[in-house]
């Protein structure tokens, strides 16, 4: 695929989230919306390590913020599950961070969590600082926009992390 079109196919799915994440919070009387995906970067998106260790984010999000998927299903822009939990934002919020820092290769999760009308609970609301770059640790919103590094060295790291996670499933770490 191109990379025009795979940018653009891309940038149409998280359209299509966006729209069905606007649905949901419309719903949401009370608590939150909780969207988990993988965080890959270029055209991996999507990959049956990533939807296990998205899985393995679901479930700590139910045992974590009480939170019950709603919803999932694969795109362009990868994998995505969709849940509510009754905590509030900054709770629900907690909570994903605590998980998305548990262990290095839970970097490669985004766990969002928004409220009424689409309003999310993002780091900087909270006071906590920014996700690190996967190689270097600076701010990664700034590795992704001045293309700081090579992306052969972040698809290996990405590997590397999903190894990881698949030798600690396994019990070997």
């Amino acid at each position: 695929m191109q990379y025009a079109e795979l940018k653009n196919s891309i940038l149409k799915a998280r359209q299509q989230r966006w729209d069905n994440l606007m649905h949901l919070s419309h719903t949401c009387k009370s608590g939150c919306i909780v969207t988990i995906a993988g965080n890959a970067p270029g055209a991996m998106k999507d990959s049956p390590a990533l939807r296990e260790l998205i899985a393995h984010a679901e479930k700590a999000m139910v045992d974590d913020a009480e939170a019950l998927t709603i919803g999932s299903y694969g795109d362009a822009a990868g994998y995505i599950v969709f849940m509510r939990s009754q905590m509030n934002m900054q709770d629900a919020k907690t909570a994903a961070v605590s998980i998305e820092s548990k262990h290095e290769w839970n970097r490669l999760l985004d766990i969002d969590i928004y409220g009424k009308g689409g309003s999310s609970a993002d780091r900087r609301s909270m006071g906590l600082a920014p996700r690190k770059c996967l190689l270097c640790g600076e701010p990664a919103a700034d590795c992704i926009r001045t293309q700081r590094h090579d992306y052969c060295d972040i698809f290996a790291e990405t590997e590397r992390l999903l190894k990881g996670f698949h030798r600690f499933c396994a019990g070997a770490d």
